[in-house]
């Protein structure tokens, strides 16, 4: 999921997780100060550097660790507003950026994370694949190791911004519909043959919708 963001300022943070977002600059909204002149300012760059001083010349590499800068003012006591401001490009992320007290403005000074004016920036918690292979027709195939070790499960897989299609069955004529269930609801049959045998352990799921949930199951036999 992405979403997008104009302006994001941290008085008492609630956010327990931060989606893969994109950050759009925009004028603080009526009602709303905006950052002192002499606010504090960290800024971040995909061609930064961690070590750096967080400078507009010498600019952070990720958000992590422009939190992790802006959490020793918090705890040393905020003397100034402060901002955050990223530059065009995209942030990959390893974790989700989990915001709690110790990201937290005051009543006196406000934190702001934002944009650098009239850039898209985007946080992402994707993971490139990068090495293709065209095979016959239209089939693209790339080998991932992680995944066949057993180390990187994913579901979704973006292409050109949009949520690429699982391929699935029935493709064209809905769902299938349970005939019967046993095994303490591990065993199903269906009102009609499975396309092909042979699906356990070949990372196949049953999608199961239910009267308030969806449940999703990899087939093992």
């Amino acid at each position: 999921m992405r979403v997008k963001f104009s302006l994001i300022t941290l008085l008492l943070a609630t956010l327990t997780a931060l989606p893969p977002a994109a950050l759009r600059a925009a004028e603080a909204p009526p009602g709303q100060a905006k950052p002192s002149a002499g606010a504090t300012e960290y800024h971040v760059a995909p061609h930064g550097d961690d070590r750096a001083a967080g400078t507009a010349a010498q600019p952070f590499a990720t958000p992590t660790r422009a939190m992790a800068a802006v959490r020793a003012l918090v705890a040393d006591g905020l003397k100034s507003d402060v901002r955050v401001v990223f530059r065009a490009g995209t942030y990959p992320l390893t974790a989700p950026l989990i915001f709690s007290a110790a990201d937290s403005g005051s009543e006196q000074h406000s934190i702001t994370y934002a944009a650098a004016a009239g850039e898209t920036v985007v946080w992402s918690g994707g993971r490139a694949i990068t090495n293709w292979q065209r095979g016959e027709g239209r089939r693209w195939t790339a080998e991932l190791p992680d995944v066949k070790a057993g180390r990187w499960f994913f579901r979704q897989l973006i292409v050109n911004d949009q949520r690429a299609v699982r391929a699935r069955w029935p493709n064209e004529d809905g769902t299938l519909q349970i005939a019967t269930v046993a095994n303490g609801v591990k065993t199903f049959t269906f009102d009609r043959p499975l396309p092909r045998e042979g699906l356990g352990g070949q990372d196949a799921e049953l999608v199961v919708y239910q009267n308030w949930s969806v449940s999703r199951a990899l087939i093992a036999a």
